[in-house]
């Protein structure tokens, strides 16, 4: 069961869904943050379970985060390249490390190489504070010919300002952000911007909190307490080493030729019957196998060793669509 909580930007609230979070006794948690406050810490060294937090460093733990710093410096550069001179940048406050500090510095490297210095202003995440900020930005230049946003949400607001000055967008002012969202494709004409892979950070970082539950990835810092009778089985998504010279039906007896189920004891050969092994495949060579059969096989192998819990990371990937 996953549990979702949004804090919707709101630090406060990001820690209040923590402790409940924890209150539920959860086995983990996975966090995308907009900053890894001295609370926060305090609040994650206690909780005892594994953490992993997505697009701020976490020093004290495991985190995964983008490269914000070399991403804002390309975008820096793109605008210097396009000829643009009088540039503003719409930013977030520095609690946000990632995107305050680190994507900021690099726009500003990135401009500084072709002698530009832009106009800065700061907002919180919304639409509404990209226009308030636009704004102020127009008001202290009013020839700015390009806007860069540190998110595709301030561009969206930096949008409907330069609609009601009646500017074009590109001829007259260029907008570009970050994010990549599916709805800034709606904005007309489409929106310039830096996609970052959102699916694949979170699924690593899932795939990350499963290893750790289950042992294979340990903490960089403090334990992780599993019950004395309790026994993890663990199905990763990556390809299992196997020697293919081995016959399947070995495989599987070298952990344990007898299998305890509800209905009693099956032996290693019944149970591949159940994953749909002729005897004839369990005699055959692994190699012999397709790679959705070498899933297969090594699911069974992590039933034998009669888990009370199994994680099982993705295991309809590369089956075979027969099973």
């Amino acid at each position: 069961t996953t549990l979702i909580q949004n804090s919707d930007h709101n630090s406060d609230q990001e820690l209040q869904n923590i402790q409940r979070l924890i209150q539920l006794n959860v086995d983990g948690i996975l966090i995308s943050s907009i900053a890894i406050t001295k609370d926060h810490k305090e609040l994650l060294k206690k909780a005892g379970i594994p953490v992993v937090v997505l697009t701020q460093d976490y020093e004290d733990g495991i985190s995964i985060i983008y490269d914000d710093y070399h991403a804002g410096k390309v975008m820096g550069e793109h605008i210097g390249k396009k000829g643009h001179q009088k540039v503003g940048y719409i930013g977030v406050y520095e609690t946000d490390k990632a995107v305050g500090t680190e994507r900021r510095n690099g726009v500003l490297d990135g401009l500084k190489e072709y002698g530009i210095t832009p106009v800065i202003g700061k907002s919180d995440y919304s639409f509404l504070g990209g226009q308030t900020v636009a704004r102020e930005l127009l008001e202290k230049e009013p020839d700015l010919d390009a806007i860069i946003c540190a998110t595709d949400r301030l561009a969206f607001g930096t949008y409907k300002i330069l609609h009601e000055y009646k500017k074009e967008i590109p001829e007259e002012v260029s907008v570009a952000a970050f994010g990549g969202y599916d709805e800034s494709a709606l904005l007309t004409p489409e929106l310039t911007t830096l996609k970052f892979d959102s699916y694949g950070m979170g699924y690593l970082g899932a795939e990350t909190i499963l290893k750790m539950i289950a042992g294979v990835l340990k903490p960089d810092a403090g334990e992780i307490e599993i019950g004395e009778t309790i026994k993890i089985g663990y199905f990763a998504q990556e390809e299992q080493h196997m020697d293919d010279s081995q016959r399947v039906i070995d495989y599987v007896k070298d952990i344990a030729e007898y299998v305890t189920t509800k209905d009693g004891q099956i032996s290693a050969s019944q149970l591949l019957e159940r994953f749909l092994f002729t005897p004839d495949m369990q005699y055959a060579p692994i190699g012999k196998l397709s790679g959705g059969e070498k899933k297969l096989a090594s699911i069974a192998t992590i039933l034998s060793t009669e888990p009370d819990v199994i994680l099982m990371d993705e295991p309809s990937v590369a089956l075979d669509q027969t099973v």
